[in-house]
């Protein structure tokens, strides 16, 4: 059982500890029945046992002897289920937090390109479906334990009334089992299909919600979405769902009828030809519906529990789509340079075109990055500008090729100190609603300085390391997040169509003011810009198309013009 091998990687000791007490509660429950039936029977009958009573409480108890006991077994069990449930479920609850701690960590150590194929949808069906599904399954196996060790006390104590009996009562339950998991192993496959949609229903939500303002202005293209996006995927879900649900609750409940079924042909056909004591068809009787309750919640358990393993997998193989990058994870201060300079890189990715997946491949390129000078990464659409700007911050890392600071290599042990010199604000930048690292010691002063030079000053308020809002139009949310750069003060700067949202006026002091000045800085700016009327900022500009570095400038720059 793969849900339980994940909660005894997480806590082993709390795992056996839940087993023990649970084991210890199922036999309490098994002692139960024998306590009640030996108080008012002898091994001959139905004989009362005379013991003189006790009074309790003003309360007259007969038998008193086995009512301590019954009360004390009861103690045991209260006691021991409690400790095994809560037991393991703070194990789940650990569980299901090292599991988002690890989408967390996954999600920052994979691959950027691996990440992006993957997409948020998928992410975020797994972060809240799936786990929440593992700790439901995780808190069903106390119960599942504790009534399988009750029914194995039980038949155990069958046995010892009549071997006959217990002989009977085992082939009925065995084959009630059989018949009860054949539909449940086919309901897997629908459970399955089911976790696989709700990624569609997901990606659905999720273009309904930011595509909102394009399928207003189209009537042909809301029903087309609608139709194809929603309505369908929402009719198979549905579909799907309602199969899970007929499927288990037939099952469950024909589990929840098996004892019934077997008094039935015992009480009309085995007695028949069998000659059975009433002491023990009393017993038999009683244990068999004293054991519907364990069997009913161990029908329950088991589709609760597959699905716990379903979304474990899911979760599992979305983990294998991002695996980690190669890279050391350590920080190590980089040696003085001047120069970033690329030598034959190439890299090569793939990206889905609707249903379609296609590959794409930019290279093999050399060019140099100087601090003190503006770089202008320019090109038409599709020539690749945006993904050497992510090869230049090291987002992507290169298939091929080489990079050099000066004259020293950077190498897979030397990458993560790189992007610890980078900072980049790329087309679908992410707003954090606070400061975060060393721009959280920035003083009040110097941030509301940047929010006058940026005009956000009337706008953005900044106290106790937060900005007041961040309800910004998307040209003021860029210029938010240059000033968080700025505080960063990194050697390398990377600007992807940063001034396509903003106003004449404010792209003109953004190239000429803004860029001058971490020019003059000392810092290394990267600027990806179809801003043509600005080129003359350029100390140095990387021409692309079709993913290769041109040498005719005026051609293109014509050409994206």
């Amino acid at each position: 059982m793969k849900i339980f091998n994940i909660l005894i990687g997480t806590a082993p000791f709390k795992v056996f500890m839940s087993l023990l007490f649970g084991t210890l509660a199922g036999i309490g429950y098994a002692f139960l029945i024998p306590v009640v039936l030996n108080s008012f029977t002898d091994n001959t009958g139905f004989e009362t046992l005379q013991q003189a009573p006790k009074y309790f409480l003003g309360f007259e108890v007969g038998n008193y002897k086995f009512a301590a006991l019954f009360a004390f077994s009861c103690l045991i069990i209260l006691a021991t289920r409690t400790l095994s449930q809560l037991t393991l479920l703070h194990v789940a609850i650990d569980t299901a937090s090292q599991l988002r701690l690890k989408y967390y960590y996954i999600i920052v150590k994979s691959r950027l390109s691996n990440l992006e194929n993957v997409g948020s949808s998928r992410l975020l069906a797994s972060f809240t479906s799936d786990v929440k599904a593992i700790v439901a399954g995780s808190m069903m196996l106390p119960e599942l334990l504790i009534s399988t060790v009750t029914i194995f006390g039980m038949m155990g104590y069958l046995w010892y009334v009549n071997s006959e009996i217990f002989t009977f009562i085992c082939g009925a339950i065995l084959f009630g089992c059989v018949t009860f998991m054949i539909p449940i192993l086919l309901g897997i496959n629908f459970i399955v299909k089911t976790r696989d949609k709700v990624d569609e229903l997901l990606e659905g939500v999720r273009g309904n919600t930011y595509g909102v303002k394009e399928l207003k202005l189209c009537h042909a293209k809301r029903e087309d979405y609608f139709e194809n996006s929603l309505i369908k995927v929402e009719k198979d879900y549905r579909f799907l769902n309602k199969a899970v649900v007929t499927i288990v609750r037939c099952a469950t409940n024909y589990g929840d009828m098996m004892s019934f079924f077997i008094i039935g042909f015992m009480a009309f056909v085995f007695l028949n030809f069998n000659s059975v004591g009433q002491g023990e068809i009393l017993a038999s009787i009683m244990v068999l519906l004293y054991v519907t309750g364990p069997i009913s919640i161990i029908m329950m358990a088991i589709p609760e529990i597959n699905t716990a393993n379903v979304s474990l997998k899911k979760a599992e193989s979305l983990f294998d789509e991002m695996p980690l990058e190669d890279i050391s994870q350590d920080v190590k201060p980089l040696p003085t340079w001047q120069t970033m300079r690329f030598k034959a890189i190439s890299y090569q990715y793939s990206a889905k075109e609707g249903n379609e997946t296609k590959n794409f491949s930019i290279g093999p390129l050399d060019f140099e990055i100087n601090k003190g000078e503006i770089t202008l990464v320019v090109g038409g659409n599709g020539s690749g500008k945006s993904t050497l700007a992510k090869l230049i911050s090291s987002h992507y890392l290169a298939d091929s090729g080489q990079i050099f600071l000066d004259n020293h290599e950077i190498d897979r042990d030397w990458i993560n100190s790189l992007r610890n010199e980078v900072t980049a604000i790329y087309t679908d930048f992410y707003l954090f609603e606070r400061l975060l690292g060393t721009t959280k010691s920035a003083d009040k002063e110097t941030v509301e300085h940047f929010l006058k030079v940026l005009k956000l000053d009337h706008i953005v308020d900044f106290e106790n390391g937060r900005f007041s809002t961040l309800d910004l139009s998307d040209g003021q949310r860029k210029r938010l997040a240059l000033l968080i750069s700025f505080l960063e003060d990194k050697q390398i700067y990377v600007f992807d169509e940063w001034a396509a949202d903003q106003d004449p006026e404010f792209k003109k002091i953004f190239y000429y003011e803004i860029l001058a000045n971490l020019k003059h800085k000392g810092k290394a700016v990267v600027v990806v810009s179809h801003d043509e009327r600005f080129f003359d900022v350029a100390d140095h500009m990387i021409v692309m198309e079709r993913g290769k570095r041109i040498s005719d400038v005026k051609k293109i720059t014509e050409k994206a013009s």
